[in-house]
């Protein structure tokens, strides 16, 4: 891909002109946007020292497509709150499960953690893991050939620089969609679709998006909100919900 810029350009260019932002907010560990159509999308991004998205401009009122022009951005908190504005259109349930099919043997009855249904096809496998899930790797690590790339490397990990050398070879990689945030997803996107490898798009920042499975993705395993008042509450710190409480987890592949 000669422009990197392209799939963003793709998932902003299907947001209808007439959706406007409702809500929104840059919190610990997550930002948030809500549609005037009642659609919440989510970003998770890693807090930093950048600046208030916009500060003393209010985003309320505009375009929803406007402000998911905010992914271009690289500042951390801006970027997160384009990718949310991206989710505020795709992650609605009624309009997810309408892209690609269902993950096979899965319900979707939104309980199906994203890992563990693909825990059965991957036996004997070469997997590659962006990140550390030390559930997963209890799950994974007897059944298949376990890579796990980290930017910060523990002991067996590789560098994320090495995923450039390594997923090539891989049968399978799962990738945080926060990688959208900090840029990394359409290179990491690229080397797997480029080599065959079955990329499977997992977290709550994951867009249904036709367009990432007839780009090549096999999977998006993210989550769509439901009930917007029982996210506010969980992005609020109050009492002990945490942000699957608020919707239900989606796993579609690649028709």
């Amino acid at each position: 891909m000669s422009n990197p810029w392209h799939i963003y350009d793709a998932l902003i260019a299907d947001i209808p002109a007439d959706l406007t932002v409702t809500s929104y907010g840059v919190g610990h560990y997550w930002a948030h946007v809500i549609s005037s159509d009642g659609t919440a999308g989510l970003a998770m991004y890693y807090p930093n020292d950048s600046p208030t998205v916009f500060e003393g401009e209010s985003l309320v009122g505009l375009p929803l497509r406007e402000v998911a022009g905010l992914v271009h951005s690289w500042n951390g908190n801006e970027s997160a709150i384009g990718m949310a504005a991206i989710n505020a259109w795709y992650n609605r349930l009624e309009r997810a499960t309408q892209v690609g099919v269902p993950a096979p043997s899965v319900s979707n009855d939104g309980k199906n953690q994203s890992f563990t249904v693909f825990h059965d096809d991957l036996r004997d496998k070469k997997v590659g893991l962006v990140g550390h899930f030390p559930q997963v790797e209890n799950q994974w690590d007897d059944i298949c050939d376990l890579t796990i790339f980290e930017r910060s490397p523990l002991k067996g990990d590789l560098p994320d620089s090495a995923s450039e050398y390594v997923v090539p070879e891989l049968d399978y990689f799962f990738v945080t969609s926060s990688t959208f945030v900090n840029k990394t997803a359409p290179r990491l996107i690229d080397l797997a679709v480029n080599n065959g490898v079955k990329l499977v798009m997992v977290g709550p920042t994951t867009p249904y998006s036709q367009f990432l499975f007839d780009y090549g993705v096999y999977g998006l395993a993210g989550f769509c909100c439901t009930d917007v008042q029982k996210l506010q509450t969980f992005l609020s710190g109050i009492g002990t919900l945490r942000v699957f409480d608020s919707g239900v987890r989606l796993n579609q592949v690649r028709g």
